[in-house]
C-alpha cells in the first residue's frame, strides 16, 4: 500500500473515531436539575417561536456540554430548550465540549452566560446576581472563575473589598444592590421550594410580587411562608374568574396591585412576630 493510501486510511479511521465519539456523547447527554434550574424559562410564545425557527432552519447553534472527566459523564449546560425540541422532532444538532474543574465552576459559567443575555427581566437579573452573591458568601463560588468568565469585560473584578463589592464591580451595580439581590434570591428560593412553576412565573413577571416582600420571606416562619405561597397561587384563579360569568371590563392595573397588597395584608394578620409584621406593612404601604 502506498504512503498516500495509508495516510487516507488513517485519516478515514480518525474521522470515524471522532464521529463515533460525538454520536456516543449525544446519546449519553445528562441533564442535572440543579443546573437546568439556572436556565432562563421561556414563555409559551417564546418557546413556540424557537421551535418554529428550529423546524425551519435547523439547530444552528451548538449545545454546550460539560465533559465531567471525574464522573465520566457528559452534562448539558446550555441549550436545554433546543435539546428538548431536537429530541422530540428527532433533529440533528451540534455540540461544543467544555471542561471545568468542578460543578461550582460550571455554575459560575452558567450564571454569567445567562446574565449576558439581553432579554432578561429585572426579576431574573436580580435573582441571578443574588444567587451568585449567596454562593460566594458560602464559599461555593470562586472569584477566580468570575475573572475568567468576565475576561472580556472592560474591567476585571477587584481583588480587595467584600464579596458584595467584588460582585458589584463585575455586574456594574452598587454593593447595596447586590446584598438586596441576595435577600431576594434567598426569599424566592424559599417561597418556591419544590414549586419551579411558581418561581418561573415570578421571574418572568407573570406573577407580580413586590421585591420588598420577597426580601422578608427568609425571616418568616414555615407557616407564614406556606400561607403566603397559598395566597399567591390562588390569585391567578380569582382574577381569571368563571367562564360562565358575564364578561366585564378588565380592572386597571393599579386596582390589581391594590387587591394583591390587600390579600397579603390580610395574610399577615396571622403573623405572630409583631416587629416583622410592622416592617412588612410599612414596605407594602410605601
Amino acid at each position: 500500500m502506498s504512503k498516500k493510501k495509508k495516510f487516507a486510511a488513517l485519516l478515514q479511521t480518525a474521522q470515524q473515531e471522532v464521529e463515533h465519539t460525538e454520536v456516543y456523547i449525544k446519546e449519553h447527554i445528562e441533564i442535572l436539575d440543579e443546573l437546568r434550574d439556572l436556565i432562563r424559562p421561556l414563555s409559551d410564545e417564546e418557546y413556540k417561536q424557537l421551535e418554529q425557527n428550529i423546524l425551519e432552519e435547523g439547530c444552528r447553534d451548538p449545545l454546550v456540554v460539560w465533559k465531567d472527566s471525574r464522573a465520566q459523564r457528559y452534562v448539558l449546560i446550555d441549550g436545554h430548550h433546543r435539546y428538548g425540541i431536537c429530541q422530540r422532532h428527532k433533529l440533528p444538532f451540534k455540540i461544543e465540549l467544555r471542561e471545568f474543574e468542578n460543578i461550582e465552576a460550571v455554575k459560575d459559567w452558567m450564571v454569567n452566560n445567562q446574565l449576558g443575555k439581553r432579554n432578561l427581566t429585572k426579576e431574573e437579573m436580580a435573582y441571578l446576581r443574588g444567587y451568585q452573591y449567596n454562593r460566594f458568601k458560602q464559599k461555593s463560588g470562586n472569584i477566580a472563575n468570575l475573572k475568567q468568565f468576565a475576561g472580556q469585560a472592560e474591567e476585571q473584578p477587584k481583588e480587595e473589598g467584600s464579596t458584595a463589592e467584588k460582585l458589584a464591580n463585575v455586574f456594574k451595580v452598587s454593593d447595596k444592590t447586590i446584598k438586596r439581590d441576595g435577600q431576594y434570591a434567598e426569599g424566592l428560593d424559599r417561597l418556591s421550594e419544590g414549586m419551579p412553576g411558581l418561581k418561573n412565573k415570578i421571574l418572568k413577571g407573570e406573577l407580580k410580587v413586590p421585591a420588598k416582600v420577597l426580601r422578608q420571606v427568609p425571616k418568616m416562619s414555615e407557616a407564614e411562608v406556606a400561607q403566603l405561597r397559598e395566597t399567591l397561587l390562588q390569585s391567578p384563579t380569582k382574577q381569571a374568574g368563571s367562564k360562565n360569568k358575564r364578561k366585564t371590563s378588565p380592572a386597571p392595573k393599579k386596582d390589581k396591585v391594590s387587591r394583591l397588597k390587600a390579600e397579603v395584608m390580610q395574610l399577615l394578620k396571622q403573623v405572630e412576630d409583631e416587629t416583622l409584621l410592622l416592617q412588612v406593612k410599612k414596605l407594602l404601604q410605601g
